[in-house]
C-alpha cells in the first residue's frame, strides 16, 4: 500500500488526502501524516536468543549498521540485507548503551567503560575512571572531544586524543539520560522530563525547558525545532502523553502540540528532510511519519525581515518601472519632434 503525500502546513490544519482516498483525522493544531515504509530486511541478531538489542547506529563514515546488546556484544552489517560484516564482545558482561562513529574507530559505553573498537573488531582504546560509573549516553563536541553523561550529576569531556578527562560539569538534575547535538547548543534530557541546552565550548547552561510533569521518553532536535514525547504524573502515577511537545528554539517557548493516533516512545528527525519525524510505538509497534512544515512557524524578526526584503523588492520595482516611464516619454517626445520636422523644414540632430 502506498500514500500520496499533499503539500501541507502542519500548524495551519486541513484535511490530506491519499492517493487511495483514505483521509486522516483533521486536528486543530496539527495532523500526523501516515506514510507506507516498506521493509526490507529482518534478522535475527547475533546473541538474540538470549540478549535483546540495546541500542543502534548507522556509520556516518562507512554503509554499515551497528548493533549493541544487552550482553556486551557489537555486530554491525551491510547493505539492505543486513549481511554481517564484523561482530566482536565489547565488555564480558555490561551491556551496550551507546554507540558514536568516529573517523578512527566506533566508540561503544557501558556502564562503567568506554571502548574504541576498530571496524574489524580490533580494540584501539579502553578507558575507565572513578567518574565512569552507571554512564548511558555520549556525543561528540564541536571540538572533537567526547562528552558522556549517566545516571549521575556528571557531563564528562573526554579528549580522544590524550585519554584525558579534561572537564567535569554538574548538570542540575540528578541524571544525564539522552544527549543531542546541535549548531548552537548541546542539548540533555533527564528522566524526569527536562531538557537542558548548554553552551557547546563551555558546557554552561543556557535554557531549561520542563517539558514533561512525569518522565521524559525522548526528543530530537533540528534546525530550530525541538520535539520531545514523554509521561505526565497524574494521581501520583505515570501516564504516557498522547501527543508530541514542540519548542521553537529562537523564542524558547512552546508551540501548539501535535496529537498522535498513539502513545509515542521514540522519535528521530528525518535527515533526508528538514522537517519531518519519524515517531515509533511500543505497545502497538506502530510507526509514523509526521510532518512538521508551517508557514507560520516564523518569529518576529523573521517576520521584520521578510517585510524589509518585501520593500526593498517592491523599490526596485518601482525605480525600475521609473526608468521605463522616463524612457516612454523621451521616445514620446522624440516621435512628436520627427512628426512636425517635415513641415517646418527642420532637421534633428
Amino acid at each position: 500500500m502506498s500514500y500520496h503525500i499533499q503539500d501541507y502546513s502542519a500548524l495551519d490544519g486541513g484535511p490530506l488526502e491519499y492517493s487511495n482516498g483514505m483521509q486522516l483525522p483533521n486536528y486543530s493544531n496539527g495532523i500526523a501524516l501516515v506514510e507506507e515504509y516498506s521493509l526490507l530486511q529482518s534478522i535475527l541478531v547475533d546473541g538474540g536468543t538470549h540478549f535483546g538489542v540495546s541500542t543502534v547506529c548507522f556509520d556516518s563514515f562507512e554503509e554499515l549498521l551497528w548493533m549493541g546488546n544487552q550482553g556486551g556484544h557489537m555486530t554491525s552489517y551491510s547493505s539492505a540485507e543486513l549481511h554481517k560484516y564484523t561482530s566482536f564482545q565489547v565488555h564480558v558482561s555490561n551491556e551496550v548503551r551507546a554507540i558514536v562513529p568516529h573517523d578512527a574507530g566506533m566508540l561503544s559505553l557501558t556502564s562503567n567503560s568506554l571502548r574504541m573498537s576498530a571496524r574489524r573488531g580490533l580494540p584501539i582504546f579502553s578507558h575507565c575512571s572513578e567518574q565512569i560509573q552507571n554512564m548511558q549516553c555520549m556525543v561528540l563536541t564541536p571540538t572533537g572531544n567526547l562528552l558522556m553523561g549517566g545516571h549521575h550529576k556528571n557531563l564528562i569531556e573526554l579528549d580522544l586524543n590524550t585519554l584525558e578527562e579534561i572537564n567535569v560539569v554538574q548538570v542540575n538534575s540528578d541524571n544525564c539520560a539522552i544527549l543531542r547535538k546541535h549548531p548552537r547548543f548541546i542539548c540533555s534530557g533527564d528522566i524526569n522530563g527536562k531538557v537542558t541546552l548548554h553552551d557547546p565550548n563551555t558546557l554552561s547552561v543556557e535554557h531549561t525547558i520542563d517539558c514533561h510533569t512525569g518522565m521524559l521518553s525522548d526528543f530530537d532536535v533540528h534546525g530550530n525545532q525541538l520535539v520531545t514525547c514523554g509521561f505526565s504524573a497524574r494521581r501520583g502515577e505515570l501516564s504516557v502523553d498522547q501527543f508530541l511537545k514542540v519548542y521553537d528554539l529562537r523564542v524558547m517557548k512552546s508551540m501548539s502540540p501535535i496529537p498522535m493516533m498513539f502513545p509515542p516512545l521514540l522519535l528521530r528527525f528525518v535527515p533526508a528532510y528538514s522537517s519531518r519525524l519519524c515517531v515509533v510505538s511500543q505497545c502497538m509497534k506502530s510507526f509514523m511519519d509526521i510532518r512538521l512544515v508551517s508557514r507560520r512557524i516564523i518569529s518576529a524578526a523573521d517576520e521584520l525581515c521578510e517585510v524589509m526584503n518585501d520593500l526593498e523588492q517592491l523599490s526596485e520595482i518601482n525605480n525600475i518601472k521609473r526608468i521605463y516611464e522616463d524612457r516612454l516619454n523621451v521616445t514620446a517626445i522624440y516621435s512628436e519632434q520627427l512628426k512636425e520636422a517635415p513641415s517646418r523644414g527642420v532637421m534633428l540632430s
